[in-house]
């Protein structure tokens, strides 16, 4: 009984002692700190919130210093079912469903929720009373290989008419940190592929009744003790290739040459090709930005931006050049598809009417690209619905 009791006094100390490494190991060596409590790999289905959610954003007060026009105020957002925001024109049984797949300059957060231009362009549609629904799967950091993956596993089951994917800047500024879409030597919240991190609601009292006494002793060592835990593992495994995140970014950038540009048209094509096989309408949009030198140069609100590309070993006008290049290469890819593409680089005057930073639009810019997707979009849909009609007149004389 005696030698129990030693034993669990030394235990008990043990793991008491425990507690100041662990705190010495997360507030003195934070470089793996994020990746502490791994289980495994996994690709991420992005979406802003859970399904039928509301939530209110405001931007900080700090970013008044790198914007103009954006009001500091509460703006909400309503995530459907489905995991989209919410448009507030969708009706019952729509002629069309039309998704809308890109990053934050589609997700539209800092505006009223009817202004999103996804959602205005539901809105137009409902004013000439035509059933078109829209969704915005826009997510802030998505690039092409999100949207890809969004494509793949959600939307082609969804029962969609037509997708629109609107991508640049993101894909840019990975593939010059990164080199290629399968690389992630900057990790961030848009990683696509991302690790699990265990938490006591995660471990719940089923999980625990579902696995051996090991395991369980494990996992709630894993859970008290994240750091430790991951150093044990690492030694275990040999595996410490984690790498340090400081949030710098546009410093760190390299030249994009023509491999990564064609990564990128590769993943336009891929867009294409899986909306074609599931009878999806593929679409593409140019982006709307201030990218250029004299914005750089001389606008107070991009200095933060040109010290950080300035220290990197790209120049702005590389930059802006390269920037334009992918744009050009989405037109481009529209032309030899033979799909519709709208040039929103050449609709959106570059200001700060339209713009509050570089790329993400105002209010104003929302109206205006909104219009400008349905007056390409109306055509469109009113030719592919006097077709269908003509097409099930046609079946229903045949059954007749």
């Amino acid at each position: 009984m005696k030698f129990f009791k030693l034993l669990l006094i030394n235990v008990f100390l043990i793991l008491l002692l425990l507690i100041p490494l662990e705190f010495v190991l997360t507030h003195y060596f934070p470089e793996n700190t994020n990746h502490s409590r791994v289980l495994s790999r996994f690709i991420r289905l992005r979406e802003f919130a859970l399904p039928n959610q509301t939530i209110f954003v405001r931007p900080s007060d700090a970013m008044k210093l790198y914007t103009e026009n954006l009001a500091v105020k509460d703006y909400k957002i309503v995530v459907d079912s489905n995991g989209y925001i919410q448009s507030t024109n969708n009706v019952e049984n729509p002629d069309y469903k039309i998704i809308f797949l890109g990053g934050s300059t589609t997700e539209c957060l800092l505006m009223d929720d009817s202004l999103r231009f996804p959602s205005f362009v539901g809105k137009m549609f409902l004013e000439k009373n035509k059933k078109v629904n829209t969704y915005n799967s826009g997510i802030s950091g998505n690039r092409t290989t999100h949207s890809l993956n969004i494509l793949a596993n959600k939307v082609i089951h969804g029962d969609f008419s037509h997708a629109v994917l609107m991508h640049n800047i993101n894909d840019l500024v990975h593939l010059s940190l990164n080199n290629n879409y399968g690389q992630e030597k900057i990790p961030g919240r848009e990683n696509l592929v991302t690790m699990t991190s265990p938490s006591v609601e995660d471990h719940d009292l089923s999980f625990f009744r579902r696995v051996g006494h090991i395991t369980r002793i494990k996992k709630a060592f894993q859970i008290i003790y994240p750091e430790i835990y991951f150093r044990l593992h690492a030694m275990k495994k040999n595996s410490l290739f984690y790498h340090n995140q400081n949030g710098k970014y546009w410093d760190q950038f390299k030249r994009i040459n023509e491999i990564q540009l064609e990564l990128f048209s590769r993943n336009l094509l891929t867009f294409i090709e899986i909306c074609r096989i599931h009878e999806i309408e593929p679409i593409l949009m140019t982006q709307f930005n201030r990218i250029s030198e004299k914005e750089f140069l001389n606008n107070p609100i991009f200095q933060q931006y040109l010290k950080n590309v300035s220290q990197s070993e790209v120049t702005v006008e590389e930059f802006c050049k390269t920037y334009q290049l992918f744009n050009q290469a989405i037109l481009e890819i529209g032309k030899n598809e033979n799909i519709l593409t709208i040039d929103l680089a050449k609709t959106v005057p570059a200001n700060n009417k339209y713009m509050y930073d570089l790329v993400h639009l105002t209010e104003e810019g929302s109206r205006l690209v909104g219009t400008e997707i349905y007056e390409q979009l109306f055509p469109m849909l009113n030719t592919q619905k006097v077709a269908s009609d003509v097409l099930s007149n046609a079946n229903e004389n045949l059954s007749q």
